[in-house]
C-alpha cells in the first residue's frame, strides 16, 4: 500500500525521534544499546578484519572536581568532535559507552585507518584540552587537586588511553559483554604501565 503524506511525515518523525533518543544528549553519539547492536553485527559477518576499541579519558574524576562540570563536558565533546572526525573520514561506528568512556569499531579496509588514527588521538586530545586550564597548569602539565582515592596531590592533566583488539577474518569474535569485558581489562593494564 501506499502512506499518505501526512502518515509520511509522522513516520519519519517517529525514525528521528527515536534516533535521537538513542543519543548521549552530551556528545551526541550514540549510546550502549547501539554499541551492542553493532557489535553483534560485526560478530555475525566474520568474513572481514575487524576492530573495536575503547577510549577513557585518564584523571578525569579529578579534573571534573578541581575545574568544574562545565570544563569537564567540554574535555568529553572534545573527545567525541575528535573521534566524529575519526568516523567521518573511515566509516567507523563509534559510541558513547557514558561518561568519560567512548567506543570506536570497524571492519574490512577501515581497520589500518582507523587504528593510524587512534595511534595520534591522544597528542590531539592533550593538545585540545591543555587551553581549558590556567596557563600554569598547561606547562607544568599537572595540578593540585584530590585523588579518587581522597588524597589532596599533584594530579597529571588529562589525557586518554585508547585500547583496541583486532579480529581476523573468519576468526569468531565474542559477544557484546565479553568484547567490553576485554577491553576493560586492555584498559587496566594500559593504566598499569
Amino acid at each position: 500500500g501506499y502512506l499518505s503524506p501526512y502518515d509520511l511525515m509522522q513516520l519519519a518523525n517517529t525514525v528521528l525521534i527515536t534516533n535521537a533518543q538513542r543519543l548521549n544528549p552530551l556528545s551526541g553519539l550514540p549510546g550502549n544499546d547501539a554499541i551492542n547492536e553493532y557489535n553483534q553485527g560485526m560478530a555475525e559477518r566474520a568474513e572481514a578484519r575487524r576492530f573495536v576499541s575503547y577510549i577513557d579519558i585518564s584523571n578525569f574524576k579529578p579534573f571534573n572536581d578541581k575545574f568544574g562540570f562545565e570544563l569537564g563536558d567540554r574535555a568529553i565533546r572534545i573527545l567525541s568532535d575528535l573521534l566524529k572526525k575519526i568516523a567521518d573520514i573511515t566509516g567507523a561506528f563509534v559510541g558513547h559507552i557514558g561518561g568519560d568512556d567512548f567506543f570506536i569499531g570497524c571492519e574490512g579496509d577501515a581497520v589500518l585507518p582507523v587504528t593510524s588514527m587512534l595511534h595520534s588521538l591522544p597528542r590531539q586530545f592533550s593538545e585540545s584540552v591543555s587551553g581549558l586550564v590556567p596557563e600554569e597548569v598547561q606547562v607544568s602539565g599537572v595540578y593540585k587537586g584530590r585523588s579518587r582515592s581522597g588524597k589532596f596531590q599533584e594530579i597529571p592533566l588529562i589525557g586518554i588511553t585508547v585500547v583496541g583488539a583486532e579480529y581476523r577474518p573468519d576468526a569468531a569474535m565474542p559477544g557484546p559483554d565479553e568484547i567490553a569485558a576485554q577491553l576493560a581489562k586492555l584498559k587496566s593494564e594500559a593504566r598499569k604501565r
